[in-house]
């Protein structure tokens, strides 16, 4: 799988932290509660921001205000007794509003494990987007059946990296440029661990080829190696 260059990547930010903005193809920047803050800290620019906005002190939401009234952006402000996620009322406002984009990215964080896992479930429901999700130390997304994914330089400085089936379908890959089963097909099922914390060996090769044989998959890269 190569980078479309025509891509155009929906950037939902829900949290303020470090990240690399380069990384992005065509951005059209959302802002969620605190991420409207760090959009706005990077002078990125902003097509909407959404949420109940909860968790924005008096300041920040000064800062935004005073922003909106600079940049002209959108401020969709709703009740929160709400039945979406802040991350998927941005999905669904962009949406509504035509924005043209063809994949998804979510940059969020926490600790709550519902929360992480109703963020894995969009992996899920809106597959159709190519959604990737990011946090400080994570970096998921997934690959179709039959695809072919060379995994670019910013994507190396992760520690490990593990394979999960989508659905309830197995997934066969193979993996070149790994510590362990290095270019072996593997077969994953919803109840092995075979595939977890493989490692990049960059003396097999620079450039790490995953091929999806079978099956719809999830790939989770953690840890971040500081460079």
């Amino acid at each position: 799988m190569t980078k479309n260059k025509n891509l155009k990547q929906l950037i939902i930010v829900c949290r303020d932290f470090d990240i690399n903005w380069n990384q992005f193809l065509n951005p059209i920047y959302v802002g969620v509660e605190s991420g409207a803050v760090a959009l706005i800290k990077n002078n990125l620019p902003i097509q909407f921001i959404s949420g109940d906005f909860d968790s924005i002190n008096k300041k920040q939401w000064e800062l935004i205000n005073y922003q909106q009234k600079k940049a002209n952006f959108k401020v969709f402000k709703v009740d929160q007794k709400k039945d979406y996620l802040d991350s998927e009322l941005a999905i669904a406002t962009a949406l509504k509003l035509k924005v043209p984009f063809q994949q998804v990215v979510i940059i969020s964080s926490g600790q709550r494990w519902d929360m992480i896992l109703a963020q894995i479930n969009f992996l899920r429901k809106y597959q159709k987007y190519q959604p990737i999700l990011i946090d400080e130390d994570n970096y998921l997304f997934t690959l179709k059946a039959k695809s072919k994914f060379i995994v670019p330089e910013h994507l190396l400085n992760y520690r490990y990296i593990s394979f999960f089936c989508l659905n309830d379908q197995s997934v066969t890959y193979n993996f070149t440029g790994c510590k362990y089963y290095n270019a072996s097909d593997i077969i994953i099922n919803n109840q092995d661990v075979l595939a977890i914390s493989n490692e990049f060996d960059l003396t097999v090769t620079k450039n790490p080829t995953i091929e999806i044989k079978s099956g719809d998959c999830i790939v989770a890269l953690s840890q971040r190696i500081s460079t």
